[in-house]
């Protein structure tokens, strides 16, 4: 992971941050076009504001879906994030940023061999790797 040196959070962590970005994105373009639709009733700024809404959305739900079975959420929170609009939006938001991502505690089916081998992977919470400059500083203190 070496591209993440510096960075304590899992990577599950990271797919969390990604997500809730995303579904605050998702629902500020759903109130956009909805705004252009019904309240300023511009057929042309609906269609191009509908375009990039629907990438937007397509983004989001493929998100939903590729962190939902890691994440280990209950069944139903897919189906609100996906259904239920700028609502589901927003409650994925905050439930991220109240939440976070938790600690894997099951395997994925493509993890099971690898955990039986060597365990599950331990967090590393709110720690930060060792400095070069730290160890240097140690050692000729002395």
């Amino acid at each position: 992971m070496p591209q993440y040196a510096d960075d304590p959070r899992t990577e599950l962590d990271r797919k969390a941050q990604q997500l809730r970005w995303t579904a605050l994105v998702e629902t500020v373009g759903y109130a956009g076009l909805f705004y252009c639709f019904v309240i300023w009733q511009n057929s042309a700024a609906t269609k191009i504001f509908g375009f990039f809404h629907g990438w937007i959305f397509i983004a989001y739900a493929v998100m939903v879906c590729w962190i939902f079975p890691s994440i280990e959420w209950a069944w139903w929170w897919p189906v609100v994030a996906l259904f239920t609009g700028p609502v589901g939006g927003i409650m994925l938001y905050e439930k991220i940023r109240r939440d976070g991502a938790p600690p894997r505690v099951t395997p994925l089916p493509w993890q099971k061999k690898k955990w039986a081998e060597t365990g599950p992977p331990m967090p590393v919470a709110g720690t930060a790797p060792a400095t070069p400059t730290a160890s240097k500083q140690s050692v000729g203190s002395s």
